[in-house]
């Protein structure tokens, strides 16, 4: 992670709550669908069982070249309508995403 984007401290108290970090400097930026893909390898997770959560439509291309459910959230950076941006679902704000994947299908919690 750059630190102009991540401050050190900030990267260091997120990493236990991630399996899997992959970036630009190891794969195409998007919307070329090489990182997602990679990260879901690393994982060992299908692109069905998976969902991008995005903010623009970037994201939005990037989930369809990875044959991925695209979740958007309302607050990021689509310039245009959000029903126009091909998303999936569409959550209002973090506290929404569990609903709008669960209407996708996914299953959230134990």
């Amino acid at each position: 992670w750059s630190s102009d984007v991540c401050s050190s401290d900030l990267r260091t108290r997120l990493l236990p709550f991630l399996d899997v970090v992959v970036g630009g400097d190891v794969a195409p930026l998007k919307p070329d669908p090489s990182m997602v893909k990679s990260a879901l390898a690393t994982l060992g997770v299908a692109s069905s069982e998976a969902a991008m959560i995005g903010d623009s439509e970037v994201d939005v291309a990037t989930a369809h070249a990875a044959d991925l459910s695209i979740v958007l959230l309302g607050h990021g950076y689509v310039r245009g309508k959000l029903a126009e941006a091909s998303a999936d679902a569409i959550a209002d704000g973090f506290a929404a995403l569990p609903a709008a994947l669960e209407s996708l299908g996914f299953r959230i919690g134990g």
